[in-house]
């Protein structure tokens, strides 16, 4: 369901390699929201619009992590494991990849929890975090 979800919005073939299998997932998860809590450097925006023109500026401004893996939450990640791959993966299909999530929250980071970037969807808005780069 995922692969071909994943597919109909960004293009993009998936195959097992770009998983990681459930238990990592629940782990990577649990870290992760632990780094959002540490960091504590929010910052709120409107709109989805305002998510998408602050991940293009991030992105843009990281391209020297392009091979970098990285990990991707998504809402079936529990069963099917979290999204993983490249930084520029993630960069060049990132508008498909919002519109995969469905509104949901944006959560990438890199599996040691080196950075990461999370915009958490809340009733009116969206909260970034950005750690690490």
């Amino acid at each position: 369901m995922v692969i071909n979800k994943f597919f109909d919005y960004t293009g993009m073939s998936l195959t097992d390699e770009y998983f990681l299998n459930p238990e990592e997932s629940i782990t990577a998860r649990t870290m992760v929201y632990n780094l959002v809590k540490k960091y504590c450097n929010t910052k709120p925006l409107k709109d989805i619009r305002e998510v998408i023109n602050d991940l293009k500026s991030i992105l843009g401004s990281n391209q020297h992590m392009n091979n970098k893996k990285v990990a991707l939450l998504h809402y079936h990640d529990v069963e099917s494991g979290a999204l993983s791959l490249t930084f520029s993966e993630f960069a060049a299909h990132f508008e498909g990849i919002i519109e995969f999530l469905s509104g949901q929250e944006i959560v990438l980071f890199q599996i040691e929890g080196d950075f990461g970037i999370c915009f958490e969807a809340e009733e009116y808005n969206y909260l970034r975090t950005v750690w690490g780069i």
